[in-house]
């Protein structure tokens, strides 16, 4: 067994399941900072607080629509102007601005950061990230739906819109015909939106209340693992100029609450540098995404695009490509929104998709060691890349 195999191995079957801010989630942390003391690296732990869900903004977005369509007939202004908020702040969430996220219940989690010194003077600086908590497996990431899922979200989020449009132009009429009389028209146009809404909300519910979080083996116990087996390895054959930071960052399957907190002490020392997340390595074909977001899409820097395509041209035999990663947001998504050079490496199947992405099948037995090596030597061969410009 490989010592990237045995990371992973501690990871998602020794301790297993690491809801964020969980219990396992901190024995996860514990374990990455004794390795990379271990290694021989400056390690330093970042303690912050989170919510526990990556879903219950939208959850509560979707509430808040219920709650519209309930005060509609009475009220039409105010259920316009109910739809209208919760729109305006899921959009702010979505990108990476926090709203609902501040005044939720939060507890304690923490990034643990580890560093190597280059043999002469650091001239260039890289950051390799990777969450080490796992997520739930609600059943919109079911095999069979998976695919869809992005699908699924972006059709409840545009129900959100044409229900608040619905309800505008209700209330206008109300307003300026003074009666309720063809303004209920619009209050059962948007019937099929709110029924819509309510399945996506019980299925959260559903999992949120009623399942645990997964093995989280592939995601993504397999990134941090190629990570400490990257440092390991640049501990002893350091490179020459470059400063590499390796973090492992908590609750980012609570809305990648770690990276955002880790941005906030640390973006203006990264603005010169790359970061490089590792997500879902460990089963598929290893690809480095382009472009990146769910409903707003961010280019990664022609710069850094141009530098690991030169890595790939150069490594033919480790089978990596471009893609452009929609249905996800990395730990890159933070960092691209605030104009850092980031890009997500990560590993697909035939169809694009994450395998066993968010679900109980997430365990350490459907790992492909062969993936998870080729993705640390990918790694390499980048820093090495940099390290000689």
């Amino acid at each position: 067994m490989s010592r990237v195999m045995e990371y992973l191995r501690e990871l998602s079957v020794e301790i297993g399941s690491r809801g964020p801010t969980s219990e396992n989630e901190k024995k996860a942390g514990n374990y990455i900072e004794r390795t990379m003391k271990s290694i021989g690296m400056s390690v330093e732990a970042e303690e912050f607080k989170s919510k526990t869900s990556g879903f219950a903004t939208f959850a509560i977005g979707i509430i808040l629509f219920i709650i519209a369509a309930i005060v509609f007939p009475i009220y039409a202004i105010v259920a316009f102007l109910v739809s209208l908020a919760a729109v305006a702040t899921l959009i702010a969430e979505m990108n990476m601005k926090e709203v609902l996220s501040k005044i939720m219940p939060k507890k304690e989690s923490r990034n643990i950061i580890g560093k190597i010194a280059p043999t002469n003077k650091a001239e260039k600086r890289v950051v390799l990230m990777g969450h080490y908590d796992s997520a739930k497996p609600l059943s919109l990431f079911h095999p069979a739906v998976v695919r869809y899922t992005d699908f699924l979200f972006i059709t409840a989020f545009l129900s959100m819109v044409f229900n608040t449009v619905l309800y505008g132009l209700g209330s206008l009429l109300e307003f300026f015909a003074s009666t309720s009389m063809y303004s209920i028209y619009f209050w059962y146009a948007s019937f099929p939106f709110v029924a819509y809404l309510s399945i996506i909300f019980v299925i959260i519910a559903y999992g949120e209340l009623f399942t645990k979080p997964t093995d989280g083996a592939n995601d993504n116990a397999s990134g941090v693992s190629v990570i400490l087996q990257v440092a390991e390895i640049l501990s002893k054959e350091r490179l020459k100029n470059t400063e590499i930071w390796c973090v492992a960052t908590g609750c980012e399957e609570a809305g990648t609450v770690g990276t955002m907190r880790y941005l906030d002490k640390h973006a203006e020392e990264l603005r010169g540098g790359f970061m490089f997340s590792l997500d879902c390595v460990g089963i598929g074909n290893l690809r480095y995404a382009v472009k990146e977001g769910i409903m707003k899409t961010i280019s990664v820097p022609s710069e850094l695009v141009n530098l690991v395509t030169e890595t790939a041209d150069r490594n033919p035999e480790l089978q990596a490509k471009p893609l452009v990663l929609k249905y996800k947001a990395s730990d890159s998504f933070p960092a691209l929104s605030r104009g850092l050079k980031a890009m997500c490496i990560i590993a697909v199947d035939e169809k694009n998709l994450l395998p066993n992405w968010h679900w109980k099948t997430d365990v350490y037995e459907n790992i492909q060691e062969n993936t998870v090596e080729k993705t640390k030597e990918f790694v390499i061969e980048i820093l090495r890349t940099i390290d000689a410009k």
